[in-house]
C-alpha cells in the first residue's frame, strides 16, 4: 500500500513495503524515479541496519550469532502507519 502526506509544496508517497519512498513531488515534476523492473524494480529502498551483505550472512554481539539478510531487515518488511 502507498500512503501519502502532503503539504501546500510536496507530496509524498510511501510505501508500507520497506517504508520505501515511491514518489517525491513538487510542482507536478517527480523526482523519484519510478521503476522499471527490467533494470532495476526498487526507487528509494531503506537498507537499514546496513548497505551490502554480511560475512556468512550474519553478524554477532557478545559471542551470539544473528541471521541478517543482504541490505539488513527493513527493505522487505511490511510498515503500518500509526
Amino acid at each position: 500500500m502507498i500512503y501519502y502526506i502532503e503539504n501546500q509544496i510536496l507530496k509524498a508517497g510511501i510505501s508500507s513495503t520497506g517504508a520505501e519512498l515511491k514518489s517525491l513531488v513538487k510542482n507536478d515534476f517527480e523526482y523519484i524515479w519510478q521503476g522499471d523492473a527490467k533494470y532495476w524494480s526498487y526507487s528509494a529502498p531503506i537498507m537499514f541496519p546496513m548497505c551490502g551483505r554480511m560475512f556468512e550472512d550474519s553478524y554477532s554481539v557478545n559471542g551470539k550469532v544473528y541471521p541478517m539478510e543482504k541490505h539488513g531487515f527493513c527493505r522487505g518488511a511490511e510498515f503500518e502507519v500509526t
